[in-house]
């Protein structure tokens, strides 16, 4: 269900500390012109998997073990502002987006603010 939100950043959530900033139920800007397609093979070493097109060096969109690690990913590229992480296709998926206009409802999704993220760690293999 597409419906109109209020942007999180007028919402002042990524001002609010880790977790109390993600929007749970919520898929950020699922219009293609907001994809953000980044290298994430080169930033997590190489072993991704879930990558749009088979193209991790290019893509908006991979698998993640949890959505503190999506979050990161986000705030790791400038030119992502909004991220959104939930199972799809039996497996949890993170979303890059430089926009929020527009999400979906979406019980098994989480999102937020590029701002919006746990504390620094090491991107590892394992970790994506």
């Amino acid at each position: 269900q597409k419906v109109e939100s209020q942007p999180l950043l007028q919402a002042n959530l990524a001002e609010l500390p880790w977790p109390g900033c993600v929007i749970r139920a919520s898929l950020r800007g699922s219009a293609d012109e907001y994809k953000v397609r980044v290298d994430v093979a080169s930033a997590v070493g190489g072993d991704v998997t879930g990558c749009e097109g088979n193209d991790c060096h290019a893509t908006d969109t991979f698998v993640v073990p949890s959505e503190q690690d999506c979050a990161r990913m986000c705030n790791a590229f400038p030119e992502c502002r909004f991220w959104s992480a939930g199972t799809h296709d039996g497996a949890m998926r993170c979303y890059l987006r430089s926009d929020d206009r527009g999400h979906q409802v979406d019980a098994d999704f989480a999102a937020s603010a590029r701002e919006c993220a746990p504390g620094p760690t090491n991107f590892v293999p394992a970790q994506a």
